[in-house]
């Protein structure tokens, strides 16, 4: 009667064993599993996050402009205006857009070395309420005497090994940033300079929701000097 018992016992206990490391086993292949899943995921979520969409152009297709990848207008002018009257009968005149009123500025601006009257007078008009002040025109008067040069390196075609000499006719490009519209009613544009290494910019301001104002001018800091007045050249 004894061995049976104990034979019982023994039977019971290679069961539980058995049941044991089999629970075991699924456990642990259940863990592995769970595990190798979410590997899987964190894997695809990465790949998810690290995809950024192409910034859309002017026309929400695509890329704009090379490096930018934003909205780009480029301005062709035959000639560059010699007085207000002469700007106002350009069509960029009516300053509908913020680009208009930043290309004419550059225009305004080449002015200045032959006449510093006209210039200021085509400025006044982009500015419209907010004329330029005997300090903005100082300001001016700094950045520009003996480097009449500055604005026309905005055009294509000038380097400092031509003078900046633009090619003929004018063109400028004008373009967004991710700045560009932080502030509602302004707009801050760019433009590049073949004589520094980055952009300069214009802040302009909208006027009654119609046109487009010239409310700051960053463009006239320092730019690499021609080459003819460069020793080093």
């Amino acid at each position: 009667m004894m061995g049976l018992l104990d034979d019982l016992i023994k039977k019971a206990g290679s069961q539980a064993r058995n049941a044991a490391q089999t629970a075991a086993g699924q456990a642990v292949r259940g863990a592995v599993d769970a595990a190798s899943k979410a590997g899987s995921a964190l894997a695809q979520g990465k790949s998810v996050i690290g995809q950024t969409a192409a910034p859309a152009g002017a026309d929400g297709a695509g890329p704009a402009d090379a490096g930018t990848g934003h909205g780009t207008q480029t301005f062709v002018f035959s000639d560059l205006p010699q007085d207000l009257s002469a700007m106002k009968a350009m069509a960029e005149s009516d300053l509908s857009t913020p680009f208009k009123a930043a290309a004419l500025t550059v225009l305004a601006l080449c002015r200045w070395g032959e006449s510093k009257d006209d210039c200021y007078e085509m400025l006044d008009y982009l500015r419209g309420p907010r004329p330029l002040s005997e300090f903005d025109r100082q300001f001016i008067r700094d950045r520009l005497q003996g480097r009449e040069y500055l604005p026309f390196s905005f055009f294509a075609g000038s380097t400092p090994e031509n003078g900046y000499t633009p090619d003929r006719p004018y063109q400028i490009t004008v373009f967004e940033d991710i700045y560009s519209y932080q502030n509602e009613g302004y707009c801050r544009l760019n433009i590049r300079s073949s004589g520094a290494d980055s952009p300069r910019q214009l802040m302009l301001r909208c006027q009654g929701g119609k046109v487009w104002r010239l409310w700051e001018n960053y463009l006239l800091p320092m730019i690499r000097v021609p080459a003819s007045e460069d020793p080093w050249a």
